[in-house]
């Protein structure tokens, strides 16, 4: 089975993990796998470490002439199986070069995000194009959108994304995070390591580290992103007069080692597919306080493997994340049932196998 994984994305982030767990799965499985992806992206920095083969594009926005000749030159090499659409610009761009180069090759494709999908004809017509053989939903939430909307609800899977608990489970926690940003030792730490978007709402994030200041609660807060919206947070950050409370790391590329330092995951976000940044505390033992949207109420049900609370109340999130600071046996209650649920539905292999089965049986439809 020879595999063509297209991802567009400019930076790092769930998906692009997601998608170097399936390729390194697939590759034990004896797959051969190809990327497409971004020139000098982080997705490309990555396959030159790993010794992937891959081709950089521009996968520049709109109908592009050079992205189009890479991705038809691609979709016509020798004994290619299927091609995998890893993000929203790949779905666009794949979708158009396989119908130009007339490619009998199935896609497949993968939905990572929430919310509705645009009803006009344009993105009827890329959703419902014939050669796509697979949508790939990370939830049941983005299934039930994408069913919704399909001529063929059928090609629908969910397969949700997992992680690795060996990654995120290394023992006991260090001090890295207290000693590089000089934090002091006896305070919890709170923080989130999603983009920096408008769908992780870290407004909500400040306003509740606000409202657990106005408390009296001595914590710490650690935005652990990256983003567009990293200044205008700041500007938030000194009008709620937190600076001496939060701190805006960057990207972490240690996350794994530095993560179980935590204290708590508050995720407030107001759109989320799935998000494994909570199954990633979850194989950490950090516990989760998070919002109840899009699939994180499949992975966390409330007072069992974490804390939910309504979107952009920062007044109830900051109530749960009270009740994990203040009892030490239910927390150690949350991040066991946590811990198990990962182990038992939400693991990086679990995810390469399902999608693994799928590519199998779309070879049976379109042999």
């Amino acid at each position: 089975m020879k595999i063509l994984h297209v991802n567009s994305a400019k930076t790092w982030g769930g998906g692009e993990q997601q998608t170097a767990y399936l390729i390194r799965g697939l590759a034990e499985l004896g797959v051969e796998n190809l990327v497409a992806c971004r020139a000098q992206s982080a997705f490309a920095a990555y396959c030159e470490r790993q010794a992937i083969s891959f081709s950089a594009l521009p996968f520049r926005a709109g109908y592009d002439l050079l992205t189009q000749r890479g991705l038809r030159r691609l979709f016509q090499a020798a004994g290619l199986s299927a091609v995998h659409l890893h993000t929203h610009h790949a779905h666009t761009q794949g979708v158009l070069a396989h119908a130009l180069s007339r490619s009998a090759v199935p896609l497949v494709v993968s939905r990572r995000v929430g919310g509705e999908l645009r009803h006009n004809a344009l993105t009827r017509s890329k959703y419902n194009y014939r050669g796509i053989a697979r949508y790939l939903a990370v939830s049941d939430h983005v299934a039930s959108t994408l069913k919704a909307y399909l001529n063929h609800p059928n090609r629908v899977c969910t397969v949700h994304s997992g992680t690795d608990p060996a990654r995120f489970g290394g023992g006991m926690p260090g001090r890295w995070l207290r000693q590089q940003y000089d934090l002091p030792a006896e305070v919890p730490l709170i923080g989130n390591t999603s983009a920096l978007t408008e769908a992780k709402d870290y407004e909500t994030f400040l306003r509740t580290a606000a409202e657990l200041t106005r408390q009296g609660l001595r914590a710490h807060y650690l935005v652990m992103g990256e983003g567009p919206l990293r200044a205008d947070l700041q500007t938030l950050c000194e009008v709620l007069g937190l600076q001496a409370h939060v701190t805006f790391t960057e990207f972490l590329h240690n996350l794994p080692e530095v993560l179980g330092e935590l204290s708590v995951l508050l995720m407030p976000s107001i759109n989320e597919g799935l998000g494994t940044s909570i199954l990633n505390a979850f194989a950490a033992r950090v516990p989760v306080v998070a919002t109840r949207v899009g699939g994180i109420p499949e992975m966390v049900t409330h007072e069992q493997t974490g804390l939910l609370a309504e979107a952009g109340d920062a007044k109830e999130l900051a109530r749960q994340v009270m009740r994990v600071l203040s009892d030490a046996e239910f927390r150690e209650g949350l991040v066991d049932r946590a811990e198990q649920r990962v182990l038992e539905q939400f693991t990086a292999q679990r995810m390469v196998t399902e999608t693994y089965r799928i590519y199998q049986k779309v070879l049976e439809e379109w042999a």
